[in-house]
């Protein structure tokens, strides 16, 4: 897998065949002599031919192999898968004696083997069996985690083109909403257009966050206050018939992900909890309880619990317990990948434990389930502890401090804007209702010509929108190119499809906001009041 070569040799008294035969004696069984502690399989065989030759003799390597089967006596070929029937079983073993090839034990589960054939002075078969399941899992991993980098590129590709026709349908959505009101015949069309672009958006997001593709604001947070600040939006999920109990641990470190990223997991197992509550047929949950529970937990423990792999470390645990029908072991293999559902047909996407299974990888966390048929089932998310800053301190406690302003439904604002997009027709669309909603407003193709219009009025934006992949010149390169008198005071908020993994960290490094297209006029100019309201 690394491109490493890897050779076993084996030695064998095959020289000088005229020399007397050395009678065997027990030190010279393949239990007892210099194969007994060998890390790999060892047999002796009645014959030569392993298609018919039984076994005298086994080292424990080989027993333990083939748990307990490769006794004296027994059938040589009977240690062997036969699926595809004992005549072609018979041919492989016998291709052994020339070359080592690989087979599969008849276990539980099924082992991948490397066998080698020799003859022994004796004139018997000597068999050599190296296990390479673990070396099979691992080239399963890399082949899956190869997948997975294709398919987060085409997601990339794909989301950023898609976001931004989106874009374009639901900014226009806007403007014709506003001019054909509740009351207007056209009303309920443009409202189902906007509503059915919004799922879409939830789509290409479930995608994004599969394929470990979505861009994360990582804040530091508590995150017993945070589930608690869910309760409300988890039981309107479960419904009235369905008890839900939160049990928080206590003195939680604290956590630095994305709180939107993890509501929406805790959404998808609420909801998938719900559902397995639920009886076929039935048009609610009935008989069931949901816990979410809390608590700080090593990794040593969380091995304890048949959860790997795990870094060391410390971690906060959510667990998120239903009592329904639990899952079938059939789909426990395939129950994060995307697609995969258990349920009826027409009923989920199919991404819900896919998207969460992303989000809390691309989190640098884990996530992991036990569940038992007729019991329930059990969620289990580690999420690596942080130890936060003197600042990030000051700024938790200033939002706690901080009242929470309600959501503004006035879109009309005033500020000087600069507008940077590549694409013609998002740019087209925003601006437009940008400036209908009161703004005075720029615009600029690309972060290049966005220079050029910063230094033809040097510090006379209030706030600069731009988005993040652009030709020729990218948002992020245009902010780090950009003398800090071009921008003066203006705050800077990047729009995109998509933005690559590495622009979260520039979040971090650098006073400046985002929003992930595609967005509604009133979510992009509420937030850009927002913004304005700050720095006044």
């Amino acid at each position: 897998m690394d491109g490493a070569s890897r050779t076993f040799v084996f030695f064998a008294d095959a020289e000088a065949p005229e020399a007397p035969a050395i009678p065997r004696t027990e030190g010279s069984h393949a239990d007892g002599g210099v194969f007994a502690h060998a890390p790999f399989g060892v047999a002796v065989l009645d014959g030569t031919d392993p298609a018919s030759a039984a076994l005298l003799d086994s080292n424990a390597s080989l027993m333990e192999m083939t748990q307990g089967r490769a006794t004296p006596s027994a059938a040589f070929a009977d240690l062997f898968e036969a699926s595809e029937g004992p005549n072609a079983l018979a041919h492989r073993l016998r291709q052994a004696m020339t070359d080592p090839i690989e087979m599969t034990l008849a276990t539980a589960p099924p082992t991948a083997v490397h066998v080698h054939l020799a003859r022994s002075p004796e004139g018997r078969g000597i068999a050599y069996i190296a296990n390479v399941s673990q070396q099979r899992e691992l080239e399963t991993r890399l082949a899956q985690s190869e997948k997975m980098r294709e398919i987060g590129e085409l997601a990339a590709g794909v989301a950023h083109d898609f976001n931004n026709l989106l874009t374009v349908v639901m900014q226009t959505c806007s403007t014709l909403l506003r001019r054909h009101p509740v009351g207007d015949a056209d009303y309920p069309m443009l409202r189902e257009i906007s509503d059915h672009a919004v799922t879409a958006k939830e789509l290409s997001e479930m995608l994004r966050a599969y394929a470990r593709q979505q861009t994360f604001a990582r804040e530091v947070f508590d995150v017993g206050d945070f589930i608690g600040s869910k309760q409300e939006l988890i039981r309107r999920i479960v419904g009235a018939s369905i008890p839900y109990e939160i049990r928080h641990g206590r003195d939680l470190p604290y956590v630095k992900v994305d709180k939107t990223q993890l509501e929406r997991v805790l959404v998808n197992l609420a909801t998938n909890a719900r559902d397995a509550m639920t009886p076929k047929d039935s048009p609610m949950a009935k008989d069931g309880k949901l816990t979410v529970r809390t608590s700080t937990i090593t990794a040593e423990a969380a091995r304890g619990l048949g959860h790997n792999p795990i870094e060391d470390g410390t971690y906060v645990l959510i667990e998120v317990e239903d009592t329904g029908a639990g899952i079938k072991p059939e789909h426990a293999a395939k129950i994060f990948r995307p697609y995969h559902s258990t349920k009826e047909a027409g009923k989920g996407t199919g991404l819900g434990l896919a998207t969460s299974y992303g989000i809390v990888k691309q989190s640098g966390g884990y996530i992991f389930f036990s569940s038992k048929m007729g019991v329930g089932t059990t969620f289990r998310i580690f999420l690596p502890a942080y130890e936060p800053t003197p600042e990030e301190i000051e700024e938790i406690n200033a939002k706690e401090r901080a009242l929470i302003a309600p959501p503004t439904k006035d879109v009309a604002g005033r500020g000087k804007i600069l507008f940077v997009e590549d694409q013609t027709a998002v740019r087209r669309s925003i601006v437009r209702n940008l400036k209908e909603c009161g703004y005075e407003v720029e615009e600029a193709e690309n972060g290049e010509e966005a220079l050029e219009v910063m230094a033809r009025n040097p510090g006379a934006y209030d706030i600069i929108i731009s988005d993040v992949s652009m030709p020729i010149m990218t948002g992020p390169e245009m902010l780090q190119e950009a003398d800090p008198k071009l921008i003066g005071n203006a705050k800077v908020l990047f729009l995109s499809g998509y933005a690559p993994e590495s622009f979260s960290h520039m979040l971090e490094q650098y006073p400046v906001h985002y929003m992930s297209k595609p967005v509604t006029m009133e979510q992009l100019v509420g937030r850009v009041k927002e913004i304005l309201a700050t720095a006044a």
